[in-house]
């Protein structure tokens, strides 16, 4: 039975919104499953944890359709649309009979081609990668060769749009912490207490009475606790692991600019 209590040393604080609302959703279907009755806790506590959750659960929900997502993807057709055009612009320009065109066309292409698909990639990936071509057409080598394709107009309308991108993300963000750290704060502080009170009634219950839904539930509550601290650090090793590759990816690029464009080239063709 020890094992039971130590359910409650797990620090449930940790989890994000989302964690932490799955895993209490999984607990109030043990407590119904197994019946207030039979856990020796009161149809009161059963509400305040009902009501706790589904507060939370409408913070996640606001968190995930946030004003900032919907306009962000009002812009991202603007981005698809100017690099769908960019590089339309370069395909017809390596045909011109011109000669001074066509080879402006070539240099132009070749140095970006790894950015060729871009649209393909997700919202944030999407724009960083989009400001890499962006940095890449500004360099003072290519300047001669962007107005004798005039696409000046072009990537300075792209350089807008993604100003407007990256400030939204930012905004998203800003959003997303508001909501996580100070919202939820009051209602996961409230959802934990009601929690712990529901564990401890029935260990004592099962201590001295005893019933098999009572055990049952705390055994699922066991292996529930398991699972989702194995989950969180899942999750916490996925994303250290991205920070690390994308600090060598940064370092790379500082170091070797041409090695740097073929990891967007990759990454590219693998999302596609």
């Amino acid at each position: 039975m020890k094992e039971n209590l130590n359910v409650l040393d797990f620090n449930l604080q940790r989890l994000n919104n989302a964690e932490y609302a799955a895993f209490m959703r999984r607990v109030a279907q043990y407590v119904a499953q197994a019946t207030p009755t039979k856990l020796n806790i009161s149809i009161g506590d059963v509400n305040v944890l009902s009501t706790c959750l589904g507060r939370l659960e409408n913070i996640v929900r606001q968190t995930k359709s946030c004003v900032e997502t919907t306009e962000i993807k009002q812009i991202m057709p603007e981005v698809d649309s100017l690099v769908k055009h960019l590089f339309l612009c370069l395909e017809a320009a390596k045909l011109s009979p011109e000669q001074s065109v066509k080879e402006a066309a070539m240099h132009v292409y070749n140095q970006v081609r790894v950015y060729k698909k871009l649209q393909q990639l997700p919202q944030t990936q999407k724009v960083q990668v989009a400001r890499g071509l962006l940095l890449d057409l500004s360099a003072s080598d290519m300047q001669g060769f962007i107005t004798t394709l005039s696409l000046t107009t072009v990537t300075q309308q792209l350089n807008t749009v993604i100003d407007k991108c990256e400030n939204k993300l930012m905004q998203r963000m800003s959003s997303q912490q508001k909501n996580s750290l100070g919202s939820s704060k009051s209602v996961r502080d409230e959802l934990t207490e009601i929690y712990k009170s529901i564990v401890n009634m029935a260990y004592c219950y099962n201590v001295v009475e005893g019933n098999v839904d009572c055990d049952d539930f705390l055994t699922k509550v066991v292996k529930l606790v398991a699972e989702t601290d194995k989950m969180y650090k899942h999750r916490v090793a996925v994303k250290r692991s991205r920070t690390n590759q994308q600090t060598d990816d940064n370092t790379t690029g500082c170091e070797n600019n041409n090695n740097n464009s073929e990891t967007i080239s990759n990454t590219i063709e693998v999302v596609s």
